[in-house]
């Protein structure tokens, strides 16, 4: 049986497939009504997919109770409460970095 993975913002088509082979994908994203899936499905998944637009605080938390990483596709956290997240045991990733060169060369 795989794990569940919450999918709130997606990554490319190709790694979505590959995250497809490994876990079982609920994807909060397309889901017309939210709560309902969170009540569904919040307590199964263990793992996320998100960005920095994302807001996962203390109620969010509360609705996926067995979530141990978040993996965020941005450089920024802003709407991520991390102290949240560090009192529930939830790991953070991010992508430092990844937009420096970009920045850099457009200015």
């Amino acid at each position: 049986m795989k794990p569940d993975l919450l999918v709130a913002y997606p990554t490319r088509p190709r790694q979505m497939a590959l995250l497809a082979e490994a876990y079982t994908i609920h994807r909060l994203d397309l889901a017309e009504d939210k709560v309902a899936m969170l009540v569904e499905v919040g307590p199964r998944c263990t793992a996320m997919l998100c960005n920095g637009h994302v807001t996962i605080d203390e109620a969010f938390l509360a609705q996926v109770p067995n979530l141990r990483i978040a993996a965020s596709s941005s450089v920024g956290y802003d709407t991520i409460d991390v102290p949240a997240l560090t009192r529930a045991g939830v790991r953070l990733t991010n992508t430092p970095d990844v937009l420096t060169d970009d920045v850099a060369d457009t200015a």
